[in-house]
């Protein structure tokens, strides 16, 4: 990839970004999707594995501390056997004893972000023979997780999920994500904590070197390119989002496997995953492709 005069675009051609994500306001999230074949062995009962979905374990994350709610991760796998699926991380209902049931609630800081699994309300493809992991978050009043209740699902997209039964005793307690990443697999929450560590002086220089006194565009539509989405950084620290209709600044740093962006107004924070092609050009992958960045997603709110 050559690069452009400064201040001139950089990026190469970006796969499209659904608008109902990125017009809300600039704040700044990333997914990360990660699509592997192999499916955990952790089941959570014997009966937690369904022709599409298998359970992949179930927690209470005690860092969410509320009078009257608990805040469950729900992780499962989904396993396109004969069909090709497009799924989301709300795809499933959770019911307690047949009585009251609870559907996803998602926000920014629930993203279980050092493991591979999926956390987006965004459909994601799940072709023949792969799966994908996905992780889904429910606020749950702590009456309803006494010991000895049941849990079953529900979905409009998986014919056979009520087939699954849980118990509120399966449930595991942890301090917060990170534990439950290192007891989801010990490997995957090592990869992702050494990624988010601070990269060296020379990848620091040649990341900068690279960023700093261009734009970063990507297209914040659906099969157009009406509007335009910009990431500009600039020295020594400093970035500008521009989604086409909201502007936001702040300071980024960067480890090593990400550019950490702080965003001024709030101390918000998103987390911009880079890599290198063959000819060491900066490549973002969350611009774009099978991942997304959006400008801001208020989960709170939307719908």
């Amino acid at each position: 990839m050559e690069k452009q005069e400064k201040k001139k675009s950089k990026l190469k051609t970006i796969i499209p970004i659904a608008i109902a994500i990125v017009v809300i306001a600039i704040v700044g999230v990333v997914f990360l999707t990660k699509d592997k074949k192999n499916i955990a062995e952790n089941k959570v009962t014997e009966t937690a594995e369904s022709k599409y979905i298998q359970i992949d374990n179930i927690y209470i994350d005690n860092s969410h501390t509320d009078e009257q709610l608990n805040l469950v991760y729900l992780f499962y796998t989904v396993k396109a056997n004969e069909g090709n699926l497009k799924v989301c991380s709300k795809d499933i209902e959770l019911t307690i004893n047949d009585t009251n049931k609870y559907s996803c609630t998602m926000k920014m800081e629930y993203n279980p972000s050092y493991t591979d699994y999926c956390y987006s309300e965004m459909l994601k493809d799940v072709y023949v023979g792969s799966t994908l992991k996905v992780c889904a978050t429910y606020q749950i009043p702590k009456g309803d997780l006494a010991p000895d209740r049941t849990i079953t699902l529900s979905s409009s997209k998986f014919s056979d999920i009520s087939n699954l039964k849980m118990n509120t005793n399966d449930i595991k307690t942890l301090e917060n994500t990170q534990e439950i990443a290192k007891d989801l697999d010990i490997n995957i929450y090592n990869a992702n904590y050494e990624a988010r560590q601070d990269a060296d002086a020379g990848t620091v220089n040649k990341v900068k070197n690279l960023i700093n006194g261009y734009e970063f565009s990507f297209y914040p539509t659906i099969g157009t390119k009406i509007l335009s989405g910009k990431i500009e950084f600039s020295s020594p620290d400093q970035f500008t989002v521009n989604n086409g209709i909201l502007t936001n600044s702040g300071t980024y740093s960067i480890k090593n496997k990400y550019i950490v962006l702080t965003y001024s107004n709030t101390g918000m924070t998103n987390e911009l995953e880079y890599t290198f092609d063959e000819s060491g050009e900066i490549k973002f992958p969350t611009l774009g492709g099978t991942n997304t960045f959006s400008s801001y997603v208020n989960y709170e709110n939307h719908q």
